[in-house]
């Protein structure tokens, strides 16, 4: 299978890839920071942000003639340090807008399989979703 990965430079993201690609599956990943990822085969890499439409869909083109069978997002918010309670700087709702904006560029596309890992409603966050 082909996938498209958002978050594969983060610390879950490097996970999933590496287990995809050694049950020999291709990937490719839409990555914020251009050399966060080390290239591999079997892995496409595009840099740009999940905030917009025109780079999800640049890196569904990525590999032609492969057409992603599913997405898997790992993404997470960048923050002022690695620690998971330092300051957010990423935009509010960039986690969301983020998996509206896949959603959208895979029906389109016709793919309708995703998967998200979140800690969203883990703990005390549940009573701020939704």
């Amino acid at each position: 299978m082909h996938f498209l990965l958002l978050g594969a430079s983060g610390r879950t993201g490097q996970h999933v890839v590496s287990e995809l690609l050694s049950q020999g599956h291709t990937a490719v990943a839409l990555v914020r920071t251009s050399g966060s990822l080390t290239p591999r085969p079997g892995l496409a890499i595009v840099t740009g942000s999940p905030l917009s439409k025109s780079d999800i869909r640049s890196a569904l083109l990525a590999a032609p003639p492969l057409s992603p069978s599913a997405a898997i997002i790992t993404l997470n918010t960048v923050r002022k340090s690695g620690s998971p309670f330092a300051a957010q700087i990423s935009p509010p709702r960039f986690l969301a807008d983020s998996c509206a904006n896949v959603c959208e560029v895979l029906e389109h596309a016709g793919c309708y399989r995703v998967v998200v890992m979140s800690t969203a409603g883990v703990g005390d966050s549940w009573g701020n979703l939704p």
